[in-house]
Order: structure tokens, then C-alpha cells, then sequence
């Protein structure tokens, strides 16, 4: 419903601009706007910002800290609706966590987005309360890793949004959105399971490639199998050193 929210203001030609988790309340299962006396369009810019959903491309980089020196845009709504759904579903932000670097200065929480210092940094420490990285989807991380990292921007897949789907591990009971459940490892979800137990005869897995990082994507062309992955912040192809 927020997904389809936003898609009408902005065909409707209006900017939310301070959007944020306090100006969407839900009653039962509705989902209310709010505090559209702030919202963007024609010649009435929003000049208000919250900084947990600003996104920083709006900021001057060179700025002391995060603080909005361009007009939102239709993007920029985006953005803090990847931040709000991404709150939902982890318990924490795309800038939470405690960063401790390895080499460097340390730099003040209100300022990590600045540098695009993501809780993906390997130097950021990730929160306990928060549900782990790894129990979300490879295109949910993917889409998340782009937008807060990346910076990329566009209007949120909706796909994205209509095929959540949260399946729990046959022995652990764990909620996950992954095909093979991140804690019992080797057990695979219900919807997996239905599907091995048509199988016949004898299976042979051979493990071709492993990484601590992010498989992202996977295939067959032409019999050869190809994939590229994310490790230490970085993307590689199948055979890179």
C-alpha cells in the first residue's frame, strides 16, 4: 500500500520530501500518510529533513555534516522508503551498527552517510538486537547494497515488495527469506523440500566455488556456469583472484 502511496503522489506530481517512519501511520492493515502540509510540488520546495532518511546525495560531501542543500526528488522519496523498509524488516538502518575502522579516523555516527559507510562495511560492527543480513533475500541485499552504497537511485522494484515471502527452518524454526535456511544450513526450507522429495535416483553435488561474501547471481550459458559475487565491498566474476 505505501509502495502504491508513493507511485500516485508522485504521478500526481507531488514530492513527499521529509518522509520518514513518523508521517506514515497504519491502522489494522491500512497505511495512512500524514504531514502532508511539508509535501513538494510545483514551485513550494520542502526545506525540512530528518536524518536517518535524508539521502545524502542531497547533502554537500564537503559539508562539516549531513544537511540538505538540493530540492527532493521522486528518487530521493525512494530512497527513505528503502530506508523504512529496510528498519521493518532488519530492525536497523542502513547506518547502524558501531563502525570501528582497522586503519583510518573514526567518524561520527550522523556523518557515516556522508561517506556511504553502510552496516555492508566490513569495518562496521553489526547490531545483535537486528535480525542478520543473511536472512534476507540475495535481490533484497543486492537492491539494498546498491541503493546505500552505491548510491543508486530509482523507483523501488515493486517486485521486490510483492514476492516477500518468509518460510521458517524445518528444525530451527528460524524466519528467513533464502531457499536453504541461513541456521540449520544443510536443511532446506518447505518449499525446497517438496520440491527434492520428487526427485529420483541419485543426486552428486560437487562444490565448484565458495566465498564468506554475497553470491548475487548465478547461471548456466552455453553449459558453463557463471556467476558474479561481493566480497569486501568489492564485485568480482567467476575466476577473479
Amino acid at each position: 500500500q505505501i509502495h502504491a502511496s508513493v507511485k500516485g503522489l508522485h504521478r500526481a506530481g507531488v514530492v513527499i520530501g521529509v518522509f520518514n517512519d513518523l508521517n506514515v501511520l497504519v491502522a489494522g492493515n491500512e497505511a495512512y500518510f500524514i504531514d502532508s502540509d511539508s509535501y513538494q510540488f510545483g514551485p513550494f520546495l520542502c526545506n525540512m529533513f530528518t536524518h536517518r532518511f535524508l539521502d545524502p546525495t542531497l547533502s554537500n560531501p564537503l559539508a562539516p555534516e549531513l544537511t540538505l542543500t538540493k530540492p527532493y526528488t521522486t528518487a530521493s522519496d525512494w530512497y527513505a522508503y528503502s530506508v523504512m523498509l529496510m528498519q521493518s524488516l532488519l530492525f536497523v538502518g542502513p547506518y547502524g551498527g558501531v563502525y570501528r575502522p582497522k586503519v583510518g579516523k573514526l567518524i561520527p555516527p550522523d556523518k557515516r552517510s556522508l561517506k556511504r559507510i553502510t552496516v555492508f562495511h566490513p569495518d562496521v560492527i553489526y547490531p545483535k538486537p537486528a535480525v542478520p543480513l543473511k536472512y534476507l533475500s540475495d535481490d533484497l541485499l543486492s537492491y539494498f547494497e546498491r541503493v546505500f552504497g552505491k548510491d543508486f537511485r530509482a523507483e523501488f522494484p515493486e517486485s521486490l515488495v510483492t514476492t516477500l515471502r518468509w518460510v521458517k527452518g524445518i528444525q530451527c524454526g528460524l524466519e528467513h527469506m533464502r531457499n536453504v535456511c541461513p541456521n540449520c544450513k544443510s536443511t532446506a526450507s518447505p518449499v525446497v523440500k517438496k520440491q527434492l522429495t520428487q526427485v529420483r535416483g541419485q543426486v552428486v553435488a560437487t562444490r565448484v566455488f565458495q566465498t564468506s561474501g554475497l553470491i548475487l547471481l548465478a547461471g548456466v550459458n552455453n553449459g558453463k556456469l557463471e556467476y558474479i559475487y561481493n566480497y569486501n565491498v568489492q564485485f568480482f566474476r567467476e575466476g577473479a583472484n
